[in-house]
């Protein structure tokens, strides 16, 4: 029987002390162990200078699938810089077949997609869905419709195909 270790982390896009975390999330994803990872706020900047999951995908010699979305000018080092802050997933093993889904949102969030990789895991072949919900504090409602327009869609795509479903929630655990 085989089993996997799935790690979730939202990279918090290039807030902070940006340069100076990468090799903290790199280290902290190779101790973990993991074998497919899912990253949110997956920070890249429009001339490729900056990539956050290519960076850790480069460190841990990964497979990678990525998505760029949320474009805008965002403040990097005290620089205004176009870039993205998409999603990734991260594997072991060799990623196929990248679908992207939009999601229901809100004006004033923005984008928010879902992305569909197949991964070739000894085992077998999994589906691996990796999605960023709004954070909007104000709008579970929101949040309930982008999660059940992922599950239909998977439902209707990969019916009884196994997946894996993760991502960045943005609510609490009692929350609808």
């Amino acid at each position: 029987k085989h089993t996997y270790k799935i790690l979730t982390l939202n990279t918090w896009k290039c807030d902070g002390k940006y340069e100076k975390r990468l090799p903290v999330m790199a280290n902290g994803i190779a101790e973990s162990e993991a074998d497919i990872i899912f990253l949110q706020e997956d920070f890249s900047t429009a001339d490729g200078s900056f990539d956050t999951s290519g960076y850790i995908a480069n460190q841990l010699q990964f497979h990678q699938a990525k998505i760029n979305s949320r474009l805008k000018i965002r403040n990097l080092n005290s620089l205004m810089t176009h870039s993205s802050s998409g999603l990734a997933i991260l594997s072991r093993y060799p990623l196929q077949n990248l679908q992207i889904v939009e999601l229901p949102s809100d004006a004033s969030d923005g984008q928010r997609r879902t992305m569909i990789v197949e991964c070739q895991l000894p085992s077998g072949s999994i589906q691996l869905c990796n999605f960023h919900l709004t954070h909007l504090a104000d709008r579970d409602d929101l949040r309930l419709d982008q999660l059940k327009h992922i599950l239909h869609y998977l439902s209707e795509m990969f019916n009884g195909e196994i997946f894996a479903l993760g991502g960045d929630f943005n609510c609490c655990p009692k929350s609808p």
